[in-house]
């Protein structure tokens, strides 16, 4: 079972060489062979400068790494035109019509998984991926499970991934949070519901939701996850 401790750890990674073994580990932790954590920059001549830290086994690198090669690929597709996370397996590629694929990367261990993309702004972007050879035999609801724990994993890499690959830690400052504000984020870091929530503190489960609403507004965060942990960075909550 993955806890706080973890995602705090790989959240907090402070070198490309912890941010591997962090990410490698939790990848591990999920059932999953392969990871990538991928930073992509503009660079001056309109092109992108690509920094990746993955385990792409040696066999397949050549044509992981082959230029081009997402636009060939239906979950690169999605990663590239949305934000929102994809499970995706052998069915994603045959109603693409690109079952072919599919079989010359599955035996990798590229044959389902999830991925997500970070679009910054400035022409960034960050994109996190989690896959296995093997289908999944998770039921519904243990599926559902897994992409809810992939979304904190895939917050806490994005956060790393600016920090470590690209270098821009966030300087220290004052903190902007309530008392309220930090006792939703903290619980939230114990993937407690906004509903678990109020029932802990007391209050109601729409309360909860206008604190985080508005620590993520004072964080300048995507969502409730992204918010907890940089606030957790900053050292706002413990």
């Amino acid at each position: 079972m993955m806890l706080l401790e973890d995602f705090t750890a790989f959240s907090k990674s402070g070198s490309v060489e912890a941010l591997r073994i962090a990410a490698e580990r939790l990848a591990g932790e999920l059932e999953f062979e392969r990871y990538a954590l991928q930073f992509v920059t503009p660079k001056l001549d309109g092109q992108h400068h690509w920094k990746a830290l993955c385990n792409v086994p040696e066999g397949y690198r050549e044509l992981w790494h082959k230029p081009g090669g997402g636009k060939h690929c239906p979950v690169m597709q999605h990663a590239k035109a949305s934000s929102f996370p994809l499970f995706w397996n052998r069915e994603t590629y045959v109603e693409a019509n690109m079952l072919g694929k599919w079989e010359q990367q599955a035996p990798w261990g590229y044959g389902t998984g999830f991925i997500v993309a970070a679009h910054l702004g400035e022409d960034k972007h960050v994109l996190v991926s989690l896959e296995r050879e093997k289908a999944l035999s998770d039921t519904p609801e243990q599926l559902t499970h897994k992409m809810a724990t992939f979304q904190l994993f895939s917050t806490c890499a994005i956060d790393a991934c600016v920090t470590v690959l690209a270098g821009e830690a966030d300087p220290k400052q004052e903190c902007l949070l309530t008392k309220r504000e930090r006792e939703c984020l903290k619980w939230t870091l114990e993937s407690k519901t906004a509903w678990e929530i109020g029932v802990i503190l007391s209050i109601a489960e729409r309360t909860v939701a206008y604190h985080l609403g508005s620590a993520i507004e004072k964080l300048k965060a995507v969502n409730k996850h992204a918010a907890a942990l940089k606030a957790l960075r900053l050292g706002w909550i413990n």
